[in-house]
């Protein structure tokens, strides 16, 4: 089950609360697809109901989500072997994709869970794996939530777009990915990388040098400009 959801934050970079909601009928199984859908667009609040206050939307653009690879390979794998080894059908007739497996809660929604349970699941199992933090805070212990800053990052700088020679989704569609409704949240997610501008840099400073030694490689003007320089010297020279 814990594969099964985190991958699945990984590969698609939706909230865990939007993962919590899922239920099986939000599943394409045939075409590996996920489906994030939102009622009402409910926000989280002590006055809701408990079935509102679970499910803690906060709103998406679009209901699609983009599983990205390895992760949707891994997501479907631990998914089936979930539905086959762990996962039991509850006595409520929920359809909930993710439930507590043991005690007198086994079957019942896992989007019940305190946030403190989920939190420390996650943050024990990077400690057990030994993953550090990033090079500017190397313990640092990455949360459930740094999936979905993970997923974010790599699309903006990382995506290989067939025949584009600079990896990396426009900002644009790395929003419509993430289902933000403003710009200014993808961009406290996905921020361009000094690596990547460095790399079209220099790859521009290529391409310049490649052809330094042909007028037809240089802007008009100055091109035109050589030429003239040539014809003064030729002309002086004779």
């Amino acid at each position: 089950r814990d594969k099964a959801l985190w991958t699945l934050l990984a590969a698609s970079g939706i909230r865990r609360s939007e993962a919590l909601n899922l239920e099986w009928e939000h599943i394409d199984f045939e075409n590996e697809t996920v489906y994030v859908l939102d009622p009402d667009y409910t926000r989280y609040g002590r006055d809701l109901s408990d079935d509102e206050r679970y499910s803690r939307f906060k709103g998406r653009a679009v209901s699609w989500t983009y599983l990205r690879q390895p992760y949707r390979s891994w997501f479907f794998e631990f998914l089936l072997k979930y539905r086959q080894q762990e996962y039991v059908l509850p006595a409520d007739g929920n359809n909930f994709v993710f439930q507590y497996l043991r005690g007198q809660y086994a079957g019942k929604p896992l989007r019940e869970a305190a946030d403190s349970t989920l939190n420390d699941a996650f943050t024990d199992a990077v400690k057990r794996a030994g993953i550090n933090g990033p090079p500017f805070a190397t313990t640092y212990v990455w949360t459930a939530h740094s999936l979905r800053h993970a997923y974010g990052m790599y699309m903006l700088n990382d995506f290989a777009v067939p025949g584009q020679e600079i990896p990396g989704l426009t900002e644009a569609e790395v929003q419509l990915l993430m289902g933000h409704e403003d710009i200014n949240s993808t961009r406290k997610y996905a921020r361009p990388r000094l690596s990547r501008l460095k790399e079209k840099l220099a790859r521009h400073d290529q391409a310049m040098l490649s052809c330094q030694d042909s007028l037809t490689g240089l802007p008009p003007a100055i091109a035109s400009r050589l030429l003239m320089d040539s014809d003064i010297a030729q002309g002086a020279h004779r």
